[in-house]
């Protein structure tokens, strides 16, 4: 991101939290750095994260090649912290001028204390057993631990993308490297710098091999 995106959209961070208040979260990242790509955080005590944690793996499941290219952003998806907390999140995609994704600016909003309070509205009435929904939300994302280091990312990724534990690595054929290379890649790990390296290490492939699957994935 350069210098001047990244000082209009820190302006842009910080008048959103000091217009939405200590009940939204706003994280500004910057993708092209490979280390620390929280640029700015506020209110981070809603999911728990700190200014040193890079973009967590949940946030992976939406950033393909195609939601980027076709949407500008994305809206109302729904989210829960592990302290059970529900939250509304929506990103901003940050491109550059060739379409490719430099950074995100992501807002969670916490409608606890509201859903709360609904709860003992409805129990005054004797309707307790009413079901509270939002209709817009989108379907659950779960915000679990929140890694800290793209190492953490990439593990936890391969681990929920695959379950190859019964199988050492260095067993699996390469049509099976090949698929979980594919399903990391729909999940838009690449996009991450420095993600490569750790996905070529954990498959015990070369940095060579592993572009090369990518690039046998793009042109398929």
């Amino acid at each position: 991101m350069d210098k001047i995106v990244r000082e209009r959209f820190l302006f842009l961070a910080e008048f959103l939290e000091k217009t939405l208040g200590s009940e939204y979260e706003i994280v500004l990242y910057d993708l092209t750095k490979e280390d620390d790509n929280i640029i700015y955080l506020a209110n981070g005590h809603i999911s728990g994260r700190t200014i040193d944690n890079p973009l967590k793996s949940s946030e992976f499941k939406f950033i393909s090649e195609k939601t980027i290219s076709e949407n500008d952003y994305i809206v109302s998806n729904k989210g829960i912290t592990r302290n059970g907390r529900v939250l509304k999140s929506s990103s901003f995609f940050i491109k550059d001028d060739k379409n490719n994704l430099v950074g995100m600016l992501c807002i969670n909003f916490d409608g606890s204390k509201y859903v709360n309070l609904a709860k003992k509205i409805l129990r005054l009435t004797n309707m307790e057993n009413a079901s509270i929904e939002s209709e817009s939300l989108h379907s659950s994302e779960f915000i679990a631990n929140i890694p800290n280091s793209i190492s953490d990312i990439t593990e936890e990724v391969l681990d929920n993308t695959i379950n190859y534990s019964d199988i050492p690595v260095s067993h699996l054929k390469q049509e099976d490297k090949m698929e979980i290379v594919s399903q990391l890649n729909e999940k838009g790990i690449f996009m991450l710098k420095g993600a490569v390296s750790e996905v070529a290490e954990k498959l015990e492939i070369s940095e060579t091999t592993l572009y090369r699957y990518i690039r046998k994935l793009t042109d398929s």
